[in-house]
Formats: C-alpha cells, sequence, structure tokens
C-alpha cells in the first residue's frame, strides 16, 4: 500500500478529474476520481463499522488506506479520502473498512 507521503504526492502533483454522477447509492459504479492520466479510482465508499457493517457511501465518497500509521495512537492509520469536490488525507480509526491500492516494490 502506498505511504501518506506517495498519497500526497499523487494529490499534491497530478491533475484531477472526475466521471459519474457522485450519488450515493450501493449500486452506483461510476463515479471516480482520476490523478494525472495514469491513476483512476472509483469512489467505492466504505463498510462503517460503528452501526451494521454495511457498505455506504459507493458512488459518493472514495477512501483508500496508506500504509502509515497515526504517529499520536496505533489505534489510527492514514488514508486519501476524496469526493466530486476534493480530496483531502484523514486518519480515523482502523477498524473501518476502506479500499486498498497495492503498489509494487
Amino acid at each position: 500500500m502506498p505511504t501518506i507521503s506517495q498519497w500526497d504526492g499523487v494529490r499534491n502533483n497530478n491533475s484531477q478529474s472526475t466521471v459519474g454522477s457522485w450519488s450515493g447509492s450501493v449500486t452506483n459504479y461510476s463515479s471516480a476520481r482520476f490523478f494525472g492520466n495514469g491513476l483512476m479510482l472509483p469512489a467505492a465508499g466504505g463498510r462503517d463499522f460503528y452501526s451494521s457493517g454495511a457498505l455506504n457511501t459507493r458512488g459518493y465518497t472514495g477512501r483508500y488506506w496508506s500504509s502509515t500509521q497515526d504517529s499520536s495512537s496505533s489505534d489510527n492509520a492514514w488514508y486519501l479520502r476524496f469526493s466530486s469536490s476534493r480530496a483531502t488525507m484523514y486518519n480515523p480509526d482502523r477498524i473501518y473498512g476502506y479500499s486498498v491500492r497495492c503498489v509494487a516494490e
């Protein structure tokens, strides 16, 4: 998985564009954010641990884990979050079911 620095580099050093409807639905597979010409990440949503574990926000947000643990709490890790309007970095509890993106060494 990318580190937080690598996700930040993707976010800060590439043009960004979006496709799709950006409406939250478990059947919405059309929304995605492009970073430069080579990386497309679907707005896959995530699974919420605190409620039923159901998939939520598919088609509305994308959340992709990094391999970087938060320095202030071993329970938290950093991830890339994006919507139709922006891409940012967050560090929530690692109990959430977010997407991963493998990279070659």
